[in-house]
């Protein structure tokens, strides 16, 4: 890689993680070409360069033509509850396997010089038991979308191997922050809604990252020599448990964090599974806790945030965004 990185592309740029990427690489001083299948300016109103698909190998190396490196973040990541179970599989595969192969192939034409490609915590299983997962534990996916991210590691490797084209794979557990979308932006929800917050029983410990703390990671990765050929996982390092989490949002956002109560486990995986939210809430009793120390020894990374903290601030910003939002419609 040049010892200063002066222009890399993002994909998926219109994303929750792309747009806060876009944005730190920009204040970094760094170019980047925005793709996306979006029609989105950014908050400069430059517009994005609009990709119809991620599968167009040609096209995508010449969206890439005088870039350094990519970070790869477009993929499929949620299953529309109204599509079959082999349909939901095969668009796993078409975006987050064919979709990473074709860019490979691309970043290979180009002549990139690096591939940042950010897969998923979940190829190495939904839960741990006692101890923190490591590059060293071997893949053990257990649902499609998992599956298809580690095929979608394999299939890039492949497509790169003997080439002068350098791959970096980063593993993070749940995202979260302001506007994180998913299991993350449910729980805000409910912490924000609910007078009483039922989840104070879950006391297994989970790993997390900040988004700021993902998209340091991320510029690390795309200029680190010691991060080339490397697979890591990542976390913020501040293991919380999910009733913990629940305590800090309430305190973001002004209540006291008593309102988090104590419901014994099984009493809430019954009342989840009869509202038909058993697989949620079993993902969030569950331990899962990474160690990233390995990302940390290559790169000399350090989380420029702490997870408590990170937490009050992201309800916080989330009220103010609702009040803000209210007064202008007022």
């Amino acid at each position: 890689m040049p010892k200063t990185l002066t222009r890399c592309a993002v994909t998926g740029a219109s994303g929750f993680v792309g747009r806060s990427l876009v944005s730190q690489l920009c204040a970094q001083g760094i170019d980047v070409k925005r793709l996306t299948r979006a029609d989105s300016p950014d908050s400069s109103g430059k517009k994005a360069l609009r990709i119809s698909t991620y599968g167009d190998a040609p096209a995508l190396a010449a969206a890439l033509s005088g870039c350094h490196a990519v970070v790869h973040l477009a993929a499929r990541a949620h299953r529309l509850h109204d599509t079959a179970a082999a349909a939901a599989e095969a668009a796993f595969r078409e975006a987050n396997v064919n979709g990473a192969k074709a860019l490979a192939h691309a970043a290979r034409t180009a002549g990139l010089r690096r591939v940042v490609l950010i897969s998923s915590i979940g190829v190495h299983g939904s839960h741990t038991r006692g101890r923190p997962v490591t590059e060293a534990d071997p893949p053990k996916p257990e649902e499609p979308y998992a599956v298809s991210k580690l095929q979608g590691e394999e299939a890039v490797a492949e497509v790169l191997a003997g080439s002068p084209t350098e791959l970096v794979v980063l593993r993070p557990p749940l995202v979260y922050g302001p506007g994180a979308p998913g299991n993350f932006g449910q729980l805000l929800a409910l912490v924000k809604r609910l007078p009483l917050v039922p989840l104070g029983g879950l006391h297994r410990l989970r790993s997390l990252i900040h988004i700021d703390n993902l998209c340091n990671a991320i510029e690390l990765a795309l200029h680190h020599p010691h991060a080339a050929g490397g697979r890591f996982v990542l976390c913020d390092g501040d293991d919380v448990s999910v009733a913990d989490i629940a305590r800090e949002l309430a305190i973001g956002f002004g209540r006291n964090p008593a309102c988090v109560v104590n419901v014994p486990e099984s009493a809430l995986r019954l009342a989840a599974r009869m509202l038909g939210r058993g697989a949620a809430v079993a993902k969030l009793a569950d331990e899962l806790r990474v160690d990233a120390s390995a990302f940390r020894t290559a790169t000399g990374w350090v989380p420029p945030r702490r997870a408590r903290e990170a937490l009050r601030e992201t309800a916080a910003m989330s009220l103010a965004d609702v009040r803000r939002k209210g007064v202008a419609h007022a």
